[in-house]
Formats: structure tokens, sequence, C-alpha cells
């Protein structure tokens, strides 16, 4: 997914329609807050004594307190209460909330329901702020400058910072202690306090069995280095369009907690940083803060109590980072993935095609792998030249990280290598060329593809979305061009696709099937990197150099990745992918974008 995005159709409006000056942007705001800041300090006037300036009391304590309808009546507190806690248990965005409070004014004539977006973030502004805060940067220098709430100046040209929306200097981090300690704290009971993270007991001379993260050899070596006792989490950083017609990128990293159950950890992702603007952020400048604080925890632990009362300590890490090809970059600190050595696992040379290097082309044997310490080689030769050193070309903050190893503990996600991407690239190629004896998209195939998908019934798959009509493939979500990959593809391509096609494509399938597995012996591992090398060569010769794609290149590191980490679906983007919506759903306006997510990611 791309950092920069464009606004797509003639009829929709883009950020310069909606906003007419932005250069006024934040006058604009401070402007609104403080007409509505005064009408509630009015409000206020009404309350009783003991409520008012009174900062021990909970927001909602200031709400009035006395029945509406004497003497036993609910107040305007216990109703703000009530509907809340029904309207946020449903998910529901702040905009329908304030519709509801304003209904209700009109209804009993009065104004104390938070009936406008400065009077119901107040309700929970204490909370929002124990979580998130605001960090500012020095756009000219793109140096890190510090919390917003302090006077500021650059550090590198003294200028003084101030945040604005105009410049885009500024994003917001999670303070992890307090997500991660809230996370230990809320399933303590239901775990009995043990969240530890150990590998599958296995006897003498039976075969290693790959079921989770702990499994694989970056846990091990974090075990080794650290103690059996840690705790971990995975790392994901991504960007998407603010909104629809937008300029504006969001980009967000994200966390999932690694001790406790894989069922649980999907809804359990947590949002660590985020950054909203038109050009994309300086990574290092947005990691920073999150990398200071989780070195911290790494090294001194996380002080949080049980459901005993009793206070516990524990150190934990990042276990590993996934981000797309376009984000994973800009991370690491390597070059993008269409430049010479692009791989950030291998040494692929990455064949030149024209202008551009973007053919990664099967070679036999297998380019070298990367470690560490030849990582940490390149990057010294490109710090110390100031070019690009086979592919490294900054330094990244994750290095900083205790136990973290760049590329070993980078994730070779499987979504957007394969679901989004090399699945969707080789039907394109099969649907492209009638004149291509493997073209299978004549009126006659299409009508034959549409019936079969639509008398297949296939058992109940978890989050899995219905497949719809092939002609529909190109529109396809990830999760459904999965479906079609690993259950529907082979037994229906059979008759209508060339067996030599068939068989290439069965190859890819296979090997994915079997890395996708809840638990995956060594021998599935091996047989699986035959069967993607033999994909990658009979791919090369059946279509040609051009379709030798850094996707495709991929998948032959998915075998190695899974001795590593786990099967993929460990390591996947769709449980990061899916709290996209949750952090957009409550943005109302195009101004203070990243403020508003930030206040509705709790």
């Amino acid at each position: 997914m791309s950092f920069t995005t464009t606004s797509s159709g003639s009829s929709s409006l883009n950020d310069s329609e909606l906003v007419d000056d932005e250069s006024d942007v934040d006058e604009d705001c401070d402007e609104e807050i403080n007409n509505e800041q005064q009408e509630e300090e009015s409000n206020e006037d009404l309350l009783p004594e003991e409520f008012q300036n009174n900062e021990s009391y909970s927001p909602f304590m200031k709400l009035p307190q006395v029945p509406l309808y004497p003497p036993d009546g609910p107040s305007v507190a216990e109703i703000t209460l009530v509907i809340l806690s029904i309207l946020i248990k449903h998910n529901s965005t702040d905009a329908l909330k304030t519709e509801i409070f304003r209904g209700l004014n009109l209804l009993l004539r009065t104004n104390f329901f938070p009936d406008n977006q400065y009077k119901l973030k107040k309700l929970y502004k204490k909370a929002t702020n124990d979580t998130m805060e605001c960090h500012l940067f020095c756009k000219k220098c793109m140096k890190y400058v510090g919390l917003k709430e302090d006077k500021l100046c650059c550090p590198s040209c003294s200028e003084f910072i101030k945040k604005s929306e105009k410049e885009e200097n500024f994003f917001f981090t999670a303070k992890l202690k307090n997500i991660l300690s809230s996370t230990l704290e809320k399933n303590s009971q239901s775990y009995d306090g043990n969240f530890a993270e150990m590998p599958l007991v296995r006897s003498d001379g039976e075969e290693k069995v790959f079921s989770d993260l702990p499994d694989g050899s970056i846990h091990a070596a974090l075990r080794g280095k650290f103690g059996p006792s840690i705790h971990t989490y995975n790392l994901f950083g991504d960007a998407a369009p603010a909104f629809e017609a937008s300029k504006k990128t969001i980009f967000a990293l994200m966390l999932a907690p690694n001790f406790i159950k894989k069922s649980e950890r999907s809804r359990n992702v947590k949002l660590a940083a985020i950054w909203v603007g038109r050009k994309e952020p300086a990574m290092n400048v947005v990691l920073q803060p999150f990398v200071k604080e989780a070195r911290y925890l790494a090294e001194k632990g996380i002080e949080w109590t049980d459901h005993n009362g009793d206070a516990r300590n524990c150190k934990i890490f990042p276990l590993t980072a996934v981000a797309d090809s376009v984000a994973r970059p800009k991370m690491i600190g390597s070059c993008v993935h269409n430049a010479q050595f692009g791989c950030t696992w291998c040494y692929h040379p990455n064949d030149a095609i024209g202008q551009s290097y973007n053919r990664y082309t099967f070679r036999e044997p297998c380019p070298p792998l990367r470690t560490n310490v030849s990582w940490k080689a390149d990057l010294e030769t490109a710090l110390n030249t100031g070019e690009p050193c086979k592919g490294v070309q900054n330094e990244s903050v994750l290095l900083d990280l205790p136990g973290f190893l760049i590329p070993e503990n980078i994730g070779v996600e499987h979504m957007h290598a394969a679901d989004v991407g090399h699945s969707k690239t080789v039907l394109k190629l099969w649907t492209s060329n009638f004149r291509q004896d493997y073209y299978i998209y004549t009126p006659a195939k299409r009508m034959l593809l549409d019936k079969n998908i639509s008398e297949v019934r296939l058992p109940t798959l978890k989050n899995a979305r219905l497949l719809t009509k092939f002609t529909d493939f190109k529109s396809w979500k990830a999760s459904q061009t999965k479906l079609w990959t690993l259950h529907l593809s082979v037994p229906l391509l059979i008759e209508v696709q060339k067996p030599k096609d068939v068989a290439v494509w069965a190859r890819f399938v296979a090997a994915y099937w079997l890395l996708n597995q809840s638990t995956i012996t060594e021998t599935d591992l091996i047989t699986a990197q035959t069967y993607l090398e033999e994909h990658s060569q009979g791919y090369e010769t059946l279509y040609g150099t051009l379709v030798m794609t850094s996707n495709l290149h991929q998948t032959l590191h998915w075998p190695l990745a899974v001795a590593r980490m786990g099967p993929l679906q460990n390591f996947s983007a769709y449980q990061y992918e899916g709290r996209f919506p949750d952090i957009k759903k409550d943005i109302s306006s195009t101004k203070a974008t990243a403020q508003q997510c930030s206040e509705g990611s709790k």
C-alpha cells in the first residue's frame, strides 16, 4: 500500500475543496474549540457547586446528578452513561452519538447532554490523554524535537517548533507501558497469571514441529539471551487513505501481543503510533519515541498487577516487524523493492529491464541469504560512502531494540506477497492477452468458471469472505483471493486451462497450503521449498522474465520465515489491516485528522 494516495473519480471532493484555506486550519480549529469551551463553561455554572472546578471528579460527575423527573427519575449523567455504554458496545461513531444527544436536548428542553464533539470528547478526555502523546519534529531538518507540551526548539537549526496542521510536523504515540500492562491485567484471571511463551515439547527423535512463534528460531534466540520467561509482541506498519478522495495518508504502527492465545490476538491489536500527512513520513522520527520506550520495557520490564492483587514484573520484547513492500524499506532503511539488490532477505541482484530493476529471475543456486552481520557491514559501507551498498541505504532505529535483528526479525508477509500480489498477477496474466494459449477469459470459459464457483459449497471458513463471480476477480479482497488460491483454483482451472499451466500453478498452491497450516513439520518446509522453486522456475519458462516480480520472489523465503517465526498466519497482515476502519471511523472533518484518529483509537 502506497504512502501517497491520489483522488479518484471526477465527482469526488478533494482536500482543497473541503478546506478553502489550509493555512487557516489551526486558527479555525482554535476558534471553534474556544467557542465550545465558552459554552461549556457557561453550562458548568449551572452545576452544583461541589462539582465546579473540581478535577478529582470524573467528567461524568460534572454532569447534572439531580433527577430530571423528581423524585426518582434518571439524571442527565445516568442517561448519558447508559446511552454511551450501548453505543460504544456496538462500535458507533462519534457523529451518531452527538446526533442522539442533540435529539435528547431538543426533546427534554435542556443543553446538558454532550451534543457536539468537544463535549463528547471531554467525557473520556482523561482516558485519551493517558494513552496517546503528541510529538513534534522539525520539518526542515527532519529531526525529532520532543513532546508538544514542552517549549521546543530544533536541536539542529534552533528554530522554535509549534504544532501545525499545515506543516504536518507532529504525530501521536501510545504509552506502551499502559496498553501492554492493561492487556496483561485484563487477561490475568483467564490465564491464571501465567503468560509463558514456550515451544512445543517433543520427545527424542521426534520431528521438529512449528505451531506458534515460540517454536521459531528467533524466539529461541531471545529466550537464550534474556531468559525463558520473556513476553513478546509483533509490529506492523502500513498506510491507508485518510478518507475517500483524500490526498492525506494515515501511517499507523500497530502491535499485537504474542503472550495470549492465537485466536485472541487479532482482538487485542493496539495502535502504537500514527502520523497523517500528504507526503511519506520521516520513518526514523516517527519510530524514535516508540523504540525508546520499547527498549526500556525490554531492559527494565513492565510493572503490572495480577488478578490476585500481586505486583508483577516481566520483560517484553518486539519479536517481529511486518510491512508491505512500500512501508518495509522505510522502516528498516533499505532500498525499495524495485532497486538493485532490493530483496530484504537475500542478495538477488534484481535484473535490470529497461531503466528499472524489477525482475527477480529464478537463479540456481539461490542467491546467498542476508544476515544481521552482513546487513551491518553493508550499512557501514553505505554510511561511509554516502551511497547504497547492496540494497542497504540508511540506519534504522529498530536496530536499537534489544534482540531485534535485521533482516532475521522482519516477517515475509503473505497477504501482500500472495493474496494481493502474485495470485492477482497470475489471474491478470491469464486474462489479458487473448492471443496467448493460456488465455482463460473467453465468454465460454468465464461462464463455466462463474457457474462452478456459484455451485461450490465450502465448509465454514473463519474470517473468510464469500467468493463472488470469477468475472469480478479484479475487485476481490485479499481474503477472497486467498480462498480462490488455496481451495478452488486448481480443481476449477483443470477444465479451462492448459495442463502445463495448471501443473506449475498447483506447485505454488501446494506450498502455500503447507505453510499456512496451523502445525508445520520440518518435512513440510523442505517440500514447500521444493515446490516454490519449481513454481518459480516453471513460471519463468512459461511466461518469460517480464513476469518475475518481487512478490513472487518473496514467496521463495516463506519456508525460512516459518522456521524463524512459525506458520505464516502467525505474522500475517490480516489482523492489522482490519484495524484501519476502527482508526478512521471517527474522522468527521479534514481538520485535525491525526488527532481524531488518535482519540478514536482507544
